[in-house]
């Protein structure tokens, strides 16, 4: 169980999965306050006891820069991103968060758009799933087509699952 010695004012916590986000436990206990006085500045720091396994995530609350993901290797704090802190505790999420990315600018809801003179003649199937034009890895499903008007939306990660395809 590594110990670090922080500023005062940064506090570390434990961190896991709950509901497919990162949610922050309890901070680790403080062992000891130290403080250290030079001619002009006193310094308070925490001595903080990190009771967690090597390759564990911990979320380091800071009042001046906020807060960070980091992951304990070797007794030391390597920073990390939190979709890459995500992405190692709930690794079978990680195909559906990459996907629902992609497809945010999609609408969820049918969107009608009019099909161009020349391309009235495309093949646009209610019901049928298509790769977007735009998004790359991103599939619509048409929901109703009348004439030249067709209604889409984006496919749901379970929708393109069940095709066979894996985004």
């Amino acid at each position: 169980m590594p110990i670090f010695t922080v500023p005062n004012d940064v506090l570390l916590f434990p961190v896991a999965v709950r509901s497919g986000r990162l949610d922050v436990g309890a901070p680790f206990p403080t062992l000891e306050m130290t403080r250290t006085e030079t001619e002009d500045r006193i310094f308070l720091r925490r001595v903080i006891d990190v009771s967690a396994a090597d390759g564990s995530f911990v979320f380091k609350r800071d009042r001046l820069h906020g807060g960070s993901h980091h992951r304990l290797v070797g007794g030391e704090l390597v920073k990390t991103t939190y979709r890459d802190a995500l992405d190692a505790l709930d690794p079978e999420g990680a195909a559906r968060r990459r996907y629902e990315a992609r497809i945010k600018f999609l609408p969820r809801k049918p969107r009608r758009f009019t099909l161009a003179v020349d391309r009235a003649d495309d093949e646009w199937i209610v019901g049928d799933t298509y790769p977007d034009e735009h998004w790359d890895g991103a599939y619509v499903v048409c929901t109703q087509r009348a004439g030249r008007q067709v209604w889409y939306r984006a496919a749901s990660y379970e929708e393109v699952y069940a095709l066979g395809i894996r985004p």
